[in-house]
């Protein structure tokens, strides 16, 4: 008998005891699961708690969507510093937003890449330093100078000049043939200015030649026309001015003839002189190209 009345009295106070419950807790409003009011997410699925009593409701202003302050949202960017520029993080919102910070300085150029260009016998040599951004520059200069094998050079056949045995005999026959060589060149000069004065000799008496006048020139029968008048034979006069004339335009052309004879004799005398001097000039290159190709060989060269 007791024990119905206490089970009765529990289930008169189950609906007292529930409102109390309700009272101190709030119901998930993604599971509905009650949970106490001062817990702020749900134990059994992890959602944001609400009270009950708290829900929204169906009044159509409350529904409305609120407009609600913008919160920036950066997305980070890296820019990497290059040889000349800086690098920096940029951080940009979809907003237009932007700032930047942890800025590099410019790491310069790294010239990692050096190719280097021999000298040659003529052009200088150097070093090109080369950036990986493409930069150039060229340092590290080296004069020109020649690479002598066996006292030769081997790009250009200059000989050296510091090989003092082979040199000074070297400079010793070439002296001696560019002296013989003035000298022979000399006498063909001084054959051609035989030449040119002999031909300026020939030219006036060849002038002279074409200036004399086959007809008697009025005064040269003067005198025989006033010798034959005071035997009164004009004719006789004239006769013999004419005949005198003759004879000495005769002599006259054949003195120039003879003189321009000799000067041209003179002219192949000379031209038969050049023609020696040039063989003479041929013969003493040839003998010098011998005695330096001798020279060579004594000295090893060949």
């Amino acid at each position: 008998m007791k024990s119905l009345v206490a089970l009765f009295a529990a289930i008169l106070l189950l609906p007292v005891l529930t409102a109390c419950n309700k009272a101190q807790t709030q119901q998930c409003r993604k599971c509905g699961e009650y949970i106490p009011k001062e817990d702020l997410f749900c134990g059994s699925c992890g959602a944001s708690a609400v009270d009950p009593e708290t829900q929204p409701t169906t009044n159509t202003e409350e529904t409305q969507p609120r407009e609600t302050a913008h919160k920036h949202s950066y997305l980070k960017t890296t820019i990497a510093a290059t040889c000349t520029e800086k690098g920096y993080d940029s951080y940009d919102c979809i907003c237009g937003d932007s700032y930047t910070t942890n800025r590099v300085p410019p790491k310069g150029h790294d010239y990692y890449v050096q190719s280097v260009t021999p000298p040659t016998c003529v052009m200088k040599g150097y070093t090109t330093y080369t950036c990986a951004c493409g930069d150039t520059y060229m340092a590290n200069y080296v004069q020109p100078t020649h690479n002598y094998v066996n006292y030769i050079c081997t790009g250009c056949g200059a000989r050296e000049p510091n090989y003092s045995g082979y040199q000074t005999e070297y400079a010793q026959l070439t002296a001696q043939y560019e002296a013989d060589l003035a000298e022979l060149r000399a006498r063909v000069a001084e054959c051609r200015s035989n030449i040119d004065r002999y031909q300026q000799a020939i030219n006036q008496a060849q002038a002279e030649l074409r200036g004399i006048s086959p007809d008697c020139p009025q005064w040269f029968r003067q005198q025989y026309d006033d010798n034959y008048r005071v035997f009164g034979d004009t004719a006789t006069a004239l006769d013999a001015a004419h005949i005198a004339w003759q004879q000495q335009c005769n002599s006259q052309r054949a003195e120039l003839e003879t003189t321009i004879s000799a000067y041209e004799r003179k002219i192949q005398a000379e031209e038969d002189r050049i023609s020696t001097y040039d063989i003479m000039i041929s013969s003493c290159t040839t003998q010098y190209n011998r005695d330096v190709d001798m020279l060579e060989y004594k000295y090893g060269l060949r």
